[in-house]
Protein backbone atom coordinates (compact mmCIF):
# COMPACT_ATOMS: atom_id res chain seq x y z
CA UNK A 1 0.00 0.00 0.00
CA UNK A 2 2.70 2.47 0.78
CA UNK A 3 4.52 1.60 -2.51
CA UNK A 4 1.08 2.65 -4.31
CA UNK A 5 0.95 5.53 -2.19
CA UNK A 6 4.17 6.72 -3.10
CA UNK A 7 3.86 6.00 -7.13
CA UNK A 8 0.17 8.08 -6.98
CA UNK A 9 2.58 11.01 -4.98
CA UNK A 10 5.27 11.06 -7.53
CA UNK A 11 2.97 10.91 -10.47
CA UNK A 12 0.84 13.66 -8.90
CA UNK A 13 4.44 15.78 -8.84
CA UNK A 14 5.12 14.95 -11.90
CA UNK A 15 1.81 15.97 -13.45
CA UNK A 16 1.92 19.57 -11.20
CA UNK A 17 5.65 20.09 -12.66
CA UNK A 18 3.87 19.47 -15.95
CA UNK A 19 1.31 21.53 -15.78
CA UNK A 20 3.20 24.84 -14.14
CA UNK A 21 5.75 24.61 -17.11
CA UNK A 22 2.57 24.40 -19.80
CA UNK A 23 0.85 27.78 -17.65
CA UNK A 24 4.33 29.35 -17.94
CA UNK A 25 4.66 28.74 -21.62
CA UNK A 26 1.29 30.01 -22.32
CA UNK A 27 1.51 33.02 -20.45
CA UNK A 28 4.83 33.41 -22.31
CA UNK A 29 2.79 32.96 -25.58
CA UNK A 30 0.37 35.70 -24.42
CA UNK A 31 2.51 38.18 -23.41
CA UNK A 32 4.50 37.88 -26.43
CA UNK A 33 1.91 37.62 -29.13
CA UNK A 34 -1.27 38.78 -28.32
CA UNK A 35 0.03 41.70 -26.28
CA UNK A 36 2.25 43.15 -29.08
CA UNK A 37 -0.94 42.29 -31.64
CA UNK A 38 -3.25 44.22 -29.39
CA UNK A 39 -0.69 47.36 -28.96
CA UNK A 40 -0.45 47.28 -33.52
CA UNK A 41 -4.27 47.21 -33.11
CA UNK A 42 -4.61 49.87 -30.47
CA UNK A 43 -2.13 52.10 -32.74
CA UNK A 44 -3.59 50.90 -36.40
CA UNK A 45 -7.27 52.41 -34.78
CA UNK A 46 -5.58 55.53 -33.93
CA UNK A 47 -4.55 56.19 -37.04
CA UNK A 48 -7.33 55.74 -38.60
CA UNK A 49 -8.82 57.74 -36.60
CA UNK A 50 -6.62 60.58 -37.05
CA UNK A 51 -7.12 59.79 -41.04
CA UNK A 52 -10.91 60.04 -40.99
CA UNK A 53 -11.21 62.98 -38.52
CA UNK A 54 -9.00 64.97 -41.06
CA UNK A 55 -10.81 63.58 -43.75
CA UNK A 56 -14.07 65.08 -42.05
CA UNK A 57 -12.00 68.53 -41.89
CA UNK A 58 -10.99 68.59 -45.51
CA UNK A 59 -15.33 67.65 -46.49
CA UNK A 60 -16.65 70.21 -44.51
CA UNK A 61 -14.21 72.72 -46.09
CA UNK A 62 -14.49 71.96 -49.34
CA UNK A 63 -18.12 71.79 -48.85
CA UNK A 64 -18.59 75.09 -47.50
CA UNK A 65 -16.56 76.76 -50.29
Amino acid sequence: MYKEQAWVERVLKRLRNEADVQSQSIHRFLADNLLVMHSDLLTAVGNLKKTVQELSTKTDKTVAI
